[in-house]
């Protein structure tokens, strides 16, 4: 798989792995990810 096509599907699980109710959440309110919870929802995808 080139590099951008695994980029892109990458990025697009990692949208998906909060879950649409926290996603639309975070959206709505403006607030982000912290560093650690992006690297602990990038761990739960690893091992899926």
């Amino acid at each position: 798989m080139p590099d951008r096509a695994r980029a892109e599907e990458t990025e697009t699980t990692a949208r998906r792995a909060p879950g649409p109710q926290r996603y639309e959440s975070e959206r709505t309110t403006g607030s982000d990810l912290t560093p650690a919870d992006v690297l602990d929802l990038l761990d739960e995808l690893a091992h899926r």
